[in-house]
């Protein structure tokens, strides 16, 4: 049976029927309720919006603007679900009516038998955070916190990175990693809402990394350096603009060339955090002041301003400024005597951490 119930499970799904896991779910309960609350202004020159000419894959420009704009902001529950006779074999969850998709390795036709068995879990692994690094640091480690607290974690992300096995060490984040595991009863959390609840646990990772890292002094804003990793979206005068942020202080660092203990030493309670859009911004935000500002420079191509939700769940101000299009495709370049009276009235208006 343990075999057949990737095979059963999807048949439902080409019947028409839900195999989702909140559908099939034996018990459900609320473990925060939803909230709706405000969201500090973000700070950019409303002049810079003409030169936006695309966004992200599957986004719409109005979307992003509205959630540029936006002052409040509406919030999931954080959810429970308890699943029985669940087989995790070859990256994907089944019983025989329910499939979650979390590795990116195709279904498989039948599965593997068990190698392991437990009585009960909890899943500490989402579908993107399997996936992509930004994820990860927000969803996968605050999820981790939340399953140590309601039982026995455990995590499904069986290649991690070399980041991601530092970091786990660095904040006491370490479960076990399993692979063909039959549980008896497992707990998968839907906590994608950026609410108090996760407020909190994003805090309380903090606190951990002060722990590791003992006393440290924040220079007064870091740069990460994008450069050509990940998708295509190149800041062609990127050597120039980190050249006038090191000449105000700030720490420029290239994420790709150094262990996680080093750039959380260099981001922990900075107060300003600056950089290419994209997902090496995440070490940044995930241990800046809570107190500080978030600079995403954004490339009028591709705008984005997903980490501004994030931002909002701690209080941390978000600030964008959109870049010139040059070059091919997403390539940019960014206005160096715009930027430092960016950087001026940001500065001028800091909180005190």
């Amino acid at each position: 049976m343990q075999r057949l119930m990737p095979l059963l499970a999807r048949a439902r799904g080409r019947l028409g029927l839900r195999n989702d896991f909140a559908s099939q779910s034996r018990r459900r309960w609320v473990l925060h309720p939803a909230e709706e609350t405000p969201v500090p202004p973000a700070i950019y020159e409303p002049d810079d919006l003409a030169r936006i000419t695309g966004v992200g894959e599957n986004d719409r420009i109005e979307d992003e603007l509205q959630r540029l704009a936006s002052t409040t902001a509406s919030h999931a529950p954080t959810m429970a679900y308890e699943l029985h006779d669940v087989i995790f074999t070859r990256g994907h969850l089944f019983s025989s009516k329910m499939v979650y998709r979390l590795d990116t390795r195709p279904f498989p036709l039948v599965g593997r038998r068990a190698k392991t068995r437990m009585r009960e879990a909890v899943l500490s692994t989402s579908q993107y955070g399997i996936r992509y690094f930004g994820h990860w640091m927000t969803d996968d480690l605050t999820l981790t916190l939340a399953a140590q607290q309601m039982g026995e974690p455990v995590s499904a992300l069986l290649r991690p990175t070399p980041h991601q096995s530092q970091y786990v060490s660095l904040l006491d984040c370490a479960v076990p990693v399993h692979d063909d595991v039959w549980f008896d009863k497992l707990v998968i959390l839907d906590d994608y809402g950026q609410n108090d609840y996760k407020r909190r646990r994003y805090g309380a990772l903090r606190d951990r990394a002060r722990v590791a890292l003992g006393a440290t002094t924040p220079p007064p804003g870091v740069m990460l350096l994008r450069g050509r990793t990940g998708a295509d979206r190149v800041l062609l005068n990127e050597a120039e603009v980190a050249g006038a942020l090191r000449a105000r202080g700030y720490a420029i660092l290239e994420p790709e060339a150094l262990s996680a203990r080093e750039l959380a030493r260099a981001c922990l309670d900075t107060p300003i955090v600056i950089g290419v859009e994209g997902s090496q911004l995440v070490h940044g935000i995930s241990l800046m002041s809570p107190s500080g500002t978030l600079i995403e420079l954004q490339p009028p191509a591709r705008f984005n301003v997903l980490f501004r939700g994030r931002c909002a769940c701690e209080g941390i101000r978000y600030a964008c400024q959109v870049g010139h299009a040059r070059g091919r495709g997403t390539d940019f370049t960014i206005d160096l005597p715009a930027l430092e009276r960016l950087l001026d009235r940001i500065e001028a208006t800091a909180v005190p951490a």
